[in-house]
């Protein structure tokens, strides 16, 4: 299919189907969901769309993580529409087996089929709401995890390294553009430090508090650097737990 269904399904169901199975709990799925909204909404090429994303993908750390969250928070709109339209009868799951049934029969399942099989459940919808994903306008998922979980707008800053992103992609990893006045600059980073190891991006886009932590080399001294790698408050939102729903109601 495209990296959007196959990263952002694998996500999204890696999480659900945990819960169901038993095996996480509550808060751990919060948790998990949560992580991928903060990507979804704090990546500074949040706006870029699918096809920038790809161009860039194997060039930039910030552009790798993001199809995996936006992915998931489609496919969690998706699934909170189909469920209102239905009153509860049908869900994403039928839409993603029915395109595996197609699959397993030799018939094509690309996203054509994808989005005939959405526009049966959604209507004109359908079209509209892929086509502002794929362009890399914000799908907010509202209704998504409803009763249990609510999602509430609240600010979270941008992921924001401080020097050239890009420098992540060389085989050896060497800081190149530090910004002035930066948190990466306050901290001491300063272009051709030779990055030793550090804290692993894909984290650091996801939870805004997690500091990054650099072993450098620098005129043959090894020094560690520390900052939080977040930079102007942007409006997001995220899932909390709805204090007036019993689990005994919660279905994922």
């Amino acid at each position: 299919m495209t990296t959007w269904f196959d990263e952002g399904s694998a996500e999204l169901y890696s999480i659900l189907l945990s819960r169901r199975a038993g095996i996480t709990h509550d808060t751990l799925l919060l948790s998990d969901l949560n992580d991928n909204a903060t990507v979804y909404y704090t990546n500074p090429l949040r706006t870029l769309s699918n096809a920038q994303l790809a161009q860039r993908f194997w060039k930039d750390p910030r552009a790798q993580r993001l199809p995996y969250a936006r992915g998931l928070m489609y496919l969690a709109r998706v699934d909170a529409q189909v469920r209102a339209k239905s009153d509860g009868k049908r869900r994403l799951d039928d839409i993603v087996l029915a395109l595996v049934d197609r699959q397993r029969k030799g018939l094509s399942h690309g996203i054509s089929d994808w989005l005939d099989l959405v526009r049966k459940e959604l209507g004109p919808q359908a079209k509209a709401d892929l086509d502002a994903m794929v362009e890399g306008k914000q799908l907010n998922p509202y209704n998504a995890f409803a009763p249990c979980f609510r999602f509430e707008a609240f600010k979270q800053r941008l992921f924001y390294l401080g020097f050239d992103g890009t420098s992540w992609s060389d085989t050896q990893k060497i800081v190149r553009g530090v910004v002035a006045g930066s948190a990466a600059a306050r901290a001491g980073s300063q272009d051709g430090d030779v990055v030793v190891d550090s804290t692993e991006l894909w984290d650091l886009q996801g939870d805004d508090a997690k500091d990054m932590v650099m072993k450098v080399r620098r005129h043959n001294r090894e020094l560690t650097i520390r900052y939080l790698p977040r930079g102007a408050t942007v409006d997001s939102y995220h899932w909390v737990r709805a204090t007036n729903v019993p689990d005994s109601v919660c279905e994922f």
